[in-house]
C-alpha cells in the first residue's frame, strides 16, 4: 500500500510539475520537537488513547510504518495537496481528518487529543514547506514521529507477552 502511495504521489508530482524540493532545511524542526515533546508528556499525563497493536511489530512493518508510510503521506499531503491548495490551515485540517480512518478501522478510538496533535503537526509541516519550498523538514519530522510512536507502541501493554495468549487478546479486544 505505501509503495503504491509513493508511486501515485510521484506520478502526481510529475504531472502537476510541483516545484517543491528536498533541499536540506531545518525550518520547522524546533517547533515540531517542542510540540512533539509536550504532546508525549501531556499524553502520558492525561492517559490519552493510543493506537492498539496486538502483535509484535516485524522489521518490515516497522520500516513500512516508520519510514515508507510517512514519506508517502508527506508526498501526498505536503507535496500534492499543499501545492494545489497552498494554505497551512486547510492542509492541517485535511491531514487530521484523513487520519480519522484509524478510528473507523478500529486501530484507535477517537481522541480530541490525537486530532489536535495531528492538526498542529500538520500545520507545522505545511507551514515549513510553504516557507522553504522544501519537503525535507516535513518528511524527516514525520518519520521521526512515526518511529518514536512505534517504539512506544512496541512496549505497549496491548501486545501479548506470549503468542499463546490469544484468549487474553480476544478478551481485551472485546473491552475496546
Amino acid at each position: 500500500m505505501s509503495f503504491f502511495q509513493i508511486s501515485y504521489a510521484l506520478l502526481l508530482l510529475a504531472i502537476l510539475r510541483v516545484s517543491y524540493t528536498f533541499q536540506i532545511n531545518l525550518k520547522g524542526f524546533l517547533s515540531f520537537f517542542i510540540i512533539f515533546t509536550i504532546m508525549i508528556l501531556l499524553g502520558n499525563l492525561l492517559k490519552a488513547s493510543q493506537m492498539r497493536i496486538y502483535k509484535k511489530i516485524s522489521l518490515q512493518e516497522f520500516l513500512t510504518l516508520g519510514i515508507v508510510l510517512p514519506f508517502s503521506e508527506e508526498l501526498i499531503f505536503r507535496g500534492v495537496i499543499l501545492f494545489l491548495v497552498p494554505n497551512s490551515l486547510v492542509n492541517a485540517t485535511i491531514f487530521s481528518l484523513v487520519h480519522g480512518v484509524n478510528i473507523f478501522s478500529k486501530i484507535e478510538s477517537f481522541s480530541i487529543f490525537n486530532f489536535v496533535y495531528r492538526f498542529v503537526v500538520g500545520y507545522i509541516f505545511a507551514n515549513s514547506v510553504l516557507k522553504t519550498q522544501s519537503l525535507f523538514s516535513a518528511v524527516v519530522c514525520h518519520i521521526i514521529n512515526n518511529l518514536v510512536g512505534l517504539l512506544i507502541l512496541s512496549r505497549s501493554e496491548h501486545i501479548p507477552k506470549k503468542s499463546t495468549d490469544t484468549a487474553e487478546r480476544k478478551n481485551s479486544e472485546k473491552r475496546y
